[in-house]
């Protein structure tokens, strides 16, 4: 999934064809003093390949962690436009432990002649986003509540208003749910808005309104339904995140309690996330992921341990070591809403269940 073009994966003979050729790139390397690529290089430097040699007219890219030192920024185009979006506490043993150190790394990704397009967020972010791209010779412009307004969210989609430059939409409705997704969808548009002034382009409204009407994005805030549950899946794992999951929750389903199914990587601030689900949950099953698809393992930290966490604020807890035990199981739950969250490793664990 790392690698599409026009929304579409790229098939197995074109990743080995390409593979192929960065390999021997890879097998220089092993010689040089810096040693054989990470996983993430390779990754990175076959996107760019694939790319170049299928010819697109524009690349989207994101960031694999901060944008300083991450190997997306090695792209040094002038024309490049960067988008930064909501910033918050992730990563911090690498990104820093304040908003500003955070928001420093972030900003870096601009280089000089960029353009850069932000959401408005806290006042210090904002100011250091301003400080880099003056530092970088770039150009930065922030979306603001006035870009995106009248927001209505209902269970299918968010609706909103958009205005940037010379368009004015209304009613603009998202097939993916939660307010935070209005600020996503509208910096997502004004980058396609800002790109169709510089480089001269006619936008089809109509069909901008059935793009945002078909999107889809697994594991953040999707709706589905199980046997006779309703689940709502989203691999919130910071607190920034569960925030705004739960925040979004209460607004689409006033006065309920939910059983929460939860496992979280052990360097995240766990305590303060459950101190959020506390107060909505009905009963916490608490499970735990392994993956070693890559170059590293990851594992959850360990369900007895963040269950006792829970228990400490006298949430009903139970601990269940596989998932997918939990979800053989949902019919004995005592809620009809369940909500699994904590981390997109649990979800990438869960998924193979849920399709079957």
């Amino acid at each position: 999934e790392r690698f599409q073009i026009d929304n579409s994966l790229i098939n197995e003979d074109q990743f080995i064809h390409y593979f192929e050729d960065v390999k021997k790139a890879i097998s220089q390397m092993e010689a040089d003093e810096f040693g054989l690529p990470t996983y993430f290089e390779v990754v990175i430097s076959l996107a760019f390949y694939i790319f170049e040699k299928e010819h697109v007219d524009y690349a989207v890219v994101e960031t694999g962690l901060g944008g300083l030192y991450d190997g997306s920024n090695v792209i040094d185009n002038p024309n490049k436009l960067v988008l930064l979006t909501k910033i918050g506490f992730d990563h911090m043993a690498i990104l820093g432990n304040s908003l500003k150190e955070i928001a420093y790394q972030k900003a870096m990704i601009m280089q000089k002649d960029n353009s850069a397009l932000s959401i408005d967020q806290e006042q210090e972010v904002d100011e250091v986003f301003i400080d880099v791209a003056k530092k970088q010779q770039a150009s930065i412009e922030f979306i603001k509540p006035e870009n995106y307004n009248g927001i209505t969210v209902t269970y299918e989609y968010v609706e909103f208003n958009f205005q940037y430059k010379n368009v004015y939409w209304n009613s603009l409705k998202l097939h993916m749910t939660g307010d935070f997704q209005a600020g996503n969808a509208a910096l997502a548009i004004a980058a396609f808005v800002f790109l169709s002034h510089r480089d001269v382009f006619t936008i089809q409204e109509e069909k901008v309104r059935g793009t945002l009407l078909t999107l889809s994005y697994p594991g953040r805030f999707e709706i589905r339904k199980q046997r006779s549950k309703t689940l709502i899946i989203d691999g919130a794992h910071n607190v920034q995140k569960m925030t705004a999951l739960l925040s979004n929750i209460k607004k689409m389903f006033p006065g309920q309690k939910y059983t929460f199914v939860v496992a979280f990587k052990e360097d995240k601030e766990i305590e303060a996330m459950a101190q959020l689900i506390v107060p909505l949950a009905e009963k916490v099953i608490v499970t735990s992921y392994f993956n070693d698809t890559v170059d590293f393992v990851t594992f959850s930290e360990k369900p007895e341990v963040v269950a006792e966490i829970f228990r400490r604020y006298g949430c009903n807890t139970v601990s269940v070591e596989n998932s997918q035990e939990v979800l053989k199981h949902l019919e004995d739950l005592p809620t009809n809403i369940v909500i699994i969250t904590g981390s997109l490793y649990l979800l990438s664990d869960i998924y193979p269940s849920l399709l079957d």
